[in-house]
């Protein structure tokens, strides 16, 4: 009896050991970080699809320029991938035949771009990088010369998107268009149109020498950064909220800040307490049917075809304005500083340094 009960014993320890193999076997790399060898690119990314696995981060070195058709990662019923690309400044650009993006991941999985270049075409149908999943660019990295003639030509993200360093520039279409973006540097220029999000954070960088729209977003914080020469700076979009923190809107073609929302009961929230709007040629701070709320900052030498050369609040809108200064403005009509058609409360400025040139009150 004793010498079964050992056996049975030895039996369910190694069904237990076997099972502990599969499951191991199944997904040996779980939370591992994996460099891909291979001879090409191509040869790299098929042996990450064969061996993809849950948890695990993929390093690909690029060490050729290449032209391809596009690649695309999926994870398959895999989670939590990543994917980074290591550039070392080589060049991948998408063959003039090819109308699609030069890298789509599919969800579940975070693609990484360092120091590499990515080029299109200017008869595209397609964002050059597409990411159901995340996208992290860094230094070194641009995503350039890309006509998407049905849509965004930078980059779609439908996850977060995180840029560090590197460039968006020269895209047709717009260079971004996401969910989720925080910009803490690089420099987003010189396409159609700048940015496109639903919640935007821009702690330092550049964005400039866009056609449209700098920024187009619901809810932006603004704590550094630049935004200028573009068509417009900032365009906040109904029910919308801009907070800046710091960071300099300058020099844009239309208005700073642009705050007009869509519909008779939509209304749009502006926080101003700290940062400089200046030179902007369609006025600084342009608000519909929204709050307008300055407790610090500098709006400067902007001017207006309209009224409020420097902030216009109009459409039942509300202005406070409990420090900071506005100067040096001008407007073809009423109010070459501010103008305000509704409610405009000045709060308490005696007791702070101050400067406010003409106000028009409606």
């Amino acid at each position: 009896m004793k010498k079964m009960f050992k056996m049975s014993g030895i039996i369910f320890l190694t069904a237990v050991l076997c099972f502990a193999q599969m499951a191991c076997d199944e997904d040996e790399s779980l939370g591992s970080e994996v460099t891909v060898s291979g001879s090409t690119l191509a040869k790299k990314i098929e042996w990450v699809q064969k061996h993809r696995s849950s948890g695990t981060t993929y390093t690909i070195d690029v060490t050729a320029d290449e032209e391809i058709s596009g690649y695309m990662f999926t994870s398959g019923t895999h989670k939590n991938m990543s994917i980074i690309l290591n550039g070392k400044g080589k060049t991948i650009s998408l063959k003039n035949d090819a109308v699609r993006w030069l890298f789509m991941t599919g969800d579940n999985v975070t693609l990484v771009l360092n120091n590499i270049i990515l080029k299109g075409h200017d008869h595209n149908k397609a964002p050059l990088v597409m990411t159901l999943g995340d996208l992290v660019i860094n230094d070194g990295t641009k995503i350039i010369n890309n006509k998407n003639i049905d849509g965004v030509g930078g980059v779609r993200v439908y996850g977060t998107f995180t840029i560090n360093g590197g460039e968006i520039s020269g895209n047709g279409g717009g260079g971004v268009s996401t969910n989720t973006f925080t910009m803490n540097n690089g420099k987003i220029s010189g396409n159609s149109s700048g940015i496109s999000a639903s919640t935007f954070t821009m702690n330092s960088g550049e964005i400039s020498g866009n056609g449209g729209d700098g920024v187009s977003a619901n809810t932006f914080t603004m704590n550094g950064g630049k935004i200028s020469n573009n068509g417009t700076g900032v365009s906040i979009s109904s029910n919308g909220t801009f907070t800046m923190n710091g960071g300099i809107i300058s020099d844009n073609a239309g208005r700073g800040v642009n705050a007009r929302p869509s519909g008779e009961t939509a209304k749009t929230t502006i926080i101003m307490s700290n940062g400089k709007i200046s030179g902007n040629k369609g006025g600084g701070v342009f608000v519909v049917r929204g709050t307008f709320t300055m407790s610090n900052g500098e709006i400067y030498d902007n001017t207006s075809n309209g009224d409020g050369g420097g902030v216009n609040v109009g459409g039942y809108g509300t202005f406070t304005m409990s420090g900071g200064e506005i100067y040096d403005n001008t407007s073809n009509g009423n109010g070459g500083g501010v103008y305000v058609s509704s409610i405009m409360t000045l709060y308490k400025l005696w007791i702070k340094p101050f400067k406010f040139n003409s106000c028009v009150f409606r």
